[in-house]
């Protein structure tokens, strides 16, 4: 199970059975809607998910310059591997 959470403003959630799936849909977003500030990838199944700001979980994200994960990528370069 993936999870997509992104920003516009207002925060928003959906679930996917498939990593592909959930890829298309972030791109989908990035995409199409210009007030987006940010789209993060997560996986669900792994153990003791249950936070937005897991390194573990996450497997990409994507953000306007501001937010959390764009932030925590200054202080470590690992996370920018993670950028979509």
């Amino acid at each position: 199970m993936y999870e997509v959470i992104y920003s516009d403003g207002c925060a928003g959630l959906r679930k996917f059975k498939r990593y592909s799936n959930a890829l298309t849909f972030a791109y989908k977003l990035i995409r199409e809607n210009r007030k987006l500030k940010s789209v993060e990838i997560f996986d669900a199944n792994t153990q003791n998910f249950h936070s937005s700001t897991d390194f573990v979980a996450l497997m990409k994200y994507w953000g306007d310059g501001s937010s959390y994960w764009d932030n925590m990528a200054l202080l470590n370069p690992k996370i920018t591997f993670k950028r979509l």
